[in-house]
C-alpha cells in the first residue's frame, strides 16, 4: 500500500508541475524526440565499413543488420531496407550517412541517399 501511494504522490506531482508550466510537455517531448535523433544520427556518421556481406538479417522493421569483415553493423538509417544481399558489397566513410550498394551480380551501385530505379 506505500508504494501505491507514493506512486499517486509521484503522479499528482507531475500533473500540478504541468499544470503550472504547460510547456513542460513540449519541451521534454522535443529533448526525448530531438535528442534520440541527434544521437542516431552521430552513431550513423561514426561507422566505417567497406567490404563484401557474408550475412543479413532484417528487424521488425526491416532494417538490415549486415556482417562485413566479421563485425556486425545495424543501418537503420537510408534506403538500404531491402536487397542487400550475402556476397553484396558496401561502402560507407565515416562522417557521411551514404551507403555505396554494389550488388554481387552486377556492377549496379545502389547510393542509399537516392530513390531504388523502380521507386522513381
Amino acid at each position: 500500500m506505500a508504494i501505491l501511494s507514493k506512486i499517486d504522490n509521484w503522479v499528482e506531482n507531475i500533473k500540478t508541475a504541468f499544470k503550472k508550466h504547460p510547456y513542460l510537455i513540449l519541451i521534454v517531448l522535443v529533448v526525448f524526440f530531438g535528442g534520440s535523433g541527434l544521437i542516431s544520427d552521430a552513431w550513423a556518421r561514426h561507422m566505417q565499413f567497406n567490404g563484401i556481406v557474408e550475412g543479413v538479417t532484417y528487424d521488425f522493421r526491416k532494417a538490415p543488420t549486415v556482417r562485413i569483415g566479421g563485425k556486425d553493423y545495424y543501418l537503420n538509417f537510408g534506403s538500404l531496407t531491402k536487397n542487400i544481399e550475402v556476397g553484396d558489397k558496401l561502402i560507407k566513410k565515416r562522417g557521411e550517412i551514404r551507403i555505396l550498394l554494389i550488388k554481387f551480380n552486377s556492377k549496379d551501385t545502389i547510393d542509399s541517399t537516392k530513390p531504388y530505379p523502380e521507386e522513381k
